[in-house]
């Protein structure tokens, strides 16, 4: 039997499980959608990040928006673009500054845009790191207007409609081995909901199960990227707690011989790595997500891989118990 709460102070919603043969009251499992320890469950869809945007262009996407390059989405039907935008930003965790768990977006501390209108042209042109949507239409005006948009080489042009992406800087792509079981779990969760003669799931929990298994997959490719990162913060800081004064940088990057290395240098230097750093040496007073991020690096670092696919397989097996029935109410309202 599940039950369903909603508090509206905060949002919350959250999911008990029990067993009838146990008697009414005896509980299982309980999940709460902003759950204080554990992957977080954003309120919207990720339907049309999987519909519209190829796997190996999501985890591009990704990557760019890691290493903070300016992302442009342009797309005919711009309606979309907000949720494309919070999609992408919600595959970036826990590599990016938390939020208040109640919140139903991302914290992106850079410029985050869903609408550009033709006065807004030049936005496109500014030094620091954004991602913003241009509805076709106006892409086309400016494109026009300028004879051609010459953009920075730390920016990214991608056409959602035409499946294009367009990028003239320095590449510094994850390896592929890494980015191997996140593609495999986008790739399922693009395919539709099972037929009548099928019927796994209903469409709203086909689309959430694939969320799931994405994020569990980007958690893992995550760990792996950063491997044994915990031992170079530091047990004790003095105020101010920046990046600098929590973390060991050179000796910890000194330890990449290997094909992550070129990616890792710069993702070093960004300020969400920084930003993540922070939070991570906080997280030893504080349960949040990056805490669940650092007992996973815990169980890497202890057991390796098959360590790691038996906590995430636990982490999977138990969110799906719950989540297949919850009803669409909860799946898509904020």
């Amino acid at each position: 039997m599940f039950h369903h709460l909603s508090h509206n102070s905060n949002w919350q919603r959250e999911v008990r499980v029990t067993w009838t043969e146990h008697g009414p009251k005896s509980e299982f499992a309980r999940y709460r959608n902003f759950s204080s320890m554990g992957l977080s469950f954003p309120q919207f869809s990720f339907r049309p990040l999987f519909e519209l945007i190829e796997p190996r262009q999501v985890i591009q996407l990704v990557t760019h928006l890691l290493l903070e390059h300016k992302v442009l989405l342009v797309r005919s039907k711009y309606q979309d673009n907000a949720i494309l935008i919070e999609s992408l930003l919600q595959l970036l965790a826990p590599l990016y500054p938390q939020i208040p768990a109640h919140k139903a977006c991302s914290q992106w501390t850079f410029v985050n845009i869903s609408y550009i209108t033709r006065s807004m042209s030049e936005y496109v042109d500014m030094p620091m790191p954004y991602v913003m949507g241009v509805p076709r239409m106006i892409y086309d005006q400016i494109c026009k207007e300028r004879g051609e948009l010459h953009l920075s080489d730390d920016t990214v042009l991608f056409d959602v409609d035409k499946k294009e992406l367009r990028f003239t800087g320095d590449t510094y792509d994850l390896p592929t081995s890494l980015t191997y079981s996140v593609f495999e779990a986008l790739t399922n969760a693009r395919m539709p909901p099972g037929d009548k003669t099928n019927p796994v799931f209903s469409p709203e929990e086909h689309w959430l199960e694939g969320a799931l298994k994405v994020r569990l997959a980007l958690f893992e490719m995550y760990l792996s990227l950063l491997d044994n990162f915990a031992p170079f913060l530091a047990t004790h800081a003095e105020e101010p707690l920046t990046a600098g004064n929590v973390f060991q940088m050179d000796k910890y990057l000194a330890c990449f011989q290997d094909e992550r290395a070129p990616f890792m240098m710069q993702f070093a230097r960004t300020q969400n790595f920084s930003s993540f750093l922070e939070h991570a040496y906080r997280s030893r007073t504080e349960t949040n997500e990056i805490t669940y991020f650092m007992e996973g690096a815990k169980v890497f670092h202890t057991l390796g891989h098959i360590g790691l696919a038996m906590h995430s397989k636990k982490t999977l097996v138990q969110m799906q118990r719950i989540y297949r029935n919850v009803t669409s109410d909860f799946i898509l309202s904020p």
